[in-house]
């Protein structure tokens, strides 16, 4: 696909300068803070999508001192999906995806034939709770250490689950059973006993940082003193 950007009737006159955070060539990672300036032609300024995802632009004033951005926007791009050893293409609006409680899947060596009944019911996209450590709660999306797997992954012979273990699942279930796969990252929910926020306290809400919140700590303590009495 080719984005073009054209002058309107209200801007003729004014030269425009355009910036995108999405990189010009195919060999450029795409960083969120680095902009790159599209150059005109013919008064058109356009640049080839290669990657997927959500990009910014702006526009500036050439004629002015100011770098000020005078218009602005976002263009979202859509993944190429491909499934088979062959990478067929998945249409994204055929997809039909099931979602699983990842926490109870189980040890990963049954992980195979549990996940066949997905393929086998017409399925062509399994979506994935978070698979990371859990909390005390055992909330599936409340997550104790966002870099180590969930124990209950292990086998019996208490053999170690590993990142790689889904990765070469995962790909088994895209090449061979023709099954995409997508995992929630949970960014936002740390369970409250996790070792980060002990290290890091400053990173959840608490009375210093978010001082509306002290009213509704009063009630609650006192709340639980009435629970005590």
């Amino acid at each position: 696909w080719q984005i073009q950007f054209h002058l309107g009737p209200s801007l003729f006159g004014r030269k425009l300068d355009i910036f995108t955070n999405h990189p010009l060539s195919p060999d450029q990672k795409f960083s969120r803070q680095t902009y790159y300036q599209l150059a005109w032609n013919n008064d058109v300024a356009s640049f080839r999508i290669s990657q997927a995802g959500s990009f910014h632009y702006y526009a500036t004033d050439s004629n002015s001192s100011s770098t000020k951005s005078i218009a602005s926007g976002y263009l979202l791009s859509e993944p190429e999906l491909t499934i088979g050893s062959t990478g067929e293409k998945l249409p994204l609006d055929c997809i039909q995806c099931q979602t699983v409680l990842s926490k109870n899947l189980g040890p990963i060596s049954t992980w195979e034939e549990k996940l066949l009944v997905s393929k086998k019911s017409g399925y062509n996209m399994v979506h994935f709770t978070p698979i990371q450590e859990l909390g005390d709660s055992l909330s599936a999306y409340s997550l104790s250490n966002q870099s180590k797997l969930n124990s209950s992954f292990n086998d019996s012979n208490d053999k170690p689950a590993t990142f790689e273990d889904i990765e070469k699942l995962t790909k088994k279930m895209r090449e061979d059973w023709n099954v995409l796969s997508i995992c929630d990252i949970v960014l936002n929910h740390t369970a409250n006993e996790s070792p980060f926020l002990i290290s890091h306290p400053e990173c959840t809400y608490n009375c210093f940082n978010s001082p509306h919140l002290r009213p509704s700590y009063l009630l609650d303590a006192m709340l639980f003193e009435l629970t005590l009495q």
